[in-house]
């Protein structure tokens, strides 16, 4: 592509704010870059907490003016750091935790484990133990091993939240190894296998079936890919959760053009009036496009 020519182009992958010096030093939260790096060496990642914290706050104004009974989920895997985290928590969002690491970062950053929601193709009889003994209030299932383990783990007399993650049968224009909602995937279940999920964790006595969960990939830059995902979860029936996932996309080069928040949230709540019951709860789980923007990594070029 052409090369960049000015500043605005320059400083519009970085974090917000940025602005460049007289002597031409990048700016970011505040603090010059280069004296950054002479202080802690490099690589050294730096995040404008007030941008961080300004995205979190924006992305949950504008879910919730769209549907009230809502809650954003940070997908901590986008950022699994426990300064993060507690920046989100501070923020009001719950925490997306994907194994027993993040439960842990979770909850040393003072998250309350009932707000969080655990996810994970491959979850260890040790991490589905330390989710339900830290008091996880949300699991998603993603196969019947999931259940099995689960049933096993949670002590008669407590009942464990459940969502079943579904495979919603949508193709995304994203790299194949971003796509996780197309047929064959290995995350989650087909319509099918679903409803036998569903079934189960309604006849468990100590498993609470509150809903569907559904991800159709990550750095999408289609909002309707996203929304597509809403009809297939509507298919199954009446739930009083449904979790629509993440996966709006970054921008990373001059080149990448993802929706805005503002459009990515009107396609899916647009979806979500049409399809789904209007006294659900509805949870998104944003990851990159949350934090993305707010960090910079520095490195020293040592040789040209």
């Amino acid at each position: 592509g052409r090369p960049v020519t000015t500043v605005d182009e320059l400083v519009g992958l970085f974090p917000p704010g940025t602005r460049i010096d007289d002597d031409g030093t990048l700016v970011v939260g505040g603090c010059r870059l280069g004296e950054i790096a002479g202080e802690f060496g490099t690589p050294v990642l730096v995040v404008a907490e007030q941008a961080i914290r300004q995205r979190a706050r924006e992305y949950r104004a504008g879910l919730t003016a769209r549907w009230p009974d809502s809650q954003v989920v940070f997908a901590s895997k986008a950022f699994p750091c426990t300064a993060v985290q507690r920046a989100m928590v501070e923020e009001g969002l719950w925490i997306d935790v994907a194994g027993g690491g993040e439960i842990m970062t979770a909850l040393a950053a003072g998250a309350d484990a009932a707000t969080m929601v655990l996810h994970g193709n491959a979850k260890t009889t040790e991490e589905i133990q330390l989710a339900v003994e830290a008091g996880v209030g949300t699991v998603v299932v993603d196969n019947f091993d999931d259940i099995d383990r689960l049933e096993a783990v949670v002590p008669s007399g407590l009942e464990q939240g459940c969502l079943v993650r579904v495979i919603p049968g949508v193709q995304a224009s994203t790299h194949a190894a971003h796509a996780t909602g197309h047929e064959g995937s290995k995350f989650g279940l087909t319509p099918r296998l679903a409803r036998e999920a569903i079934a189960r964790l309604q006849r468990s006595d100590r498993l609470r079936m509150d809903g569907l969960h559904t991800h159709v990939g990550s750095q999408i830059m289609v909002a309707e890919e996203l929304a597509a995902a809403v009809e297939p979860l509507a298919a199954l029936g009446r739930f009083p959760v449904y979790d629509l996932g993440g996966g709006l996309g970054a921008r990373y080069t001059y080149a990448d053009h993802p929706p805005s928040m503002d459009r990515y949230l009107d396609v899916l709540i647009d979806a979500a009036r049409a399809h789904l019951p209007a006294d659900a709860r509805i949870l998104i789980e944003p990851g990159r496009s949350m934090v993305a923007s707010s960090a910079v990594t520095l490195y020293t070029v040592t040789t040209v």
